[in-house]
């Protein structure tokens, strides 16, 4: 999983409903963030300003679109990604 755009971002967002907050497959902790899949860290929205405690290693996306570092067993819904097979 990843979110490489406000476009990726606002489209979770509009599925999301009312779960509050779901875990993107994002973790790090200061400057340092990764995707889970390996893909580039080339687009954020977290909320700014924030401090990032080191214990607070996932990246959680809420319903307002707008990111946040918590501990991970705070998530409780996750957002996957997984490629259509359009040949059937």
């Amino acid at each position: 999983m990843a979110i490489n755009s406000e476009q990726e971002n606002d489209f979770i967002v509009k599925f999301m409903g009312t779960y509050g907050n779901v875990w993107i497959g994002g973790h790090g902790s200061g400057n340092v963030y990764e995707w889970d899949g390996g893909d580039p860290w080339d687009f954020s929205a977290f909320r700014q300003p924030f401090d990032t405690p080191s214990y607070h290693q996932c990246v959680q996306l809420f319903n307002d679109g707008k990111w946040a570092m918590h501990n991970c067993p705070n998530a409780p819904y996750a957002v996957c990604e997984a490629e259509l097979d359009t040949q059937q």
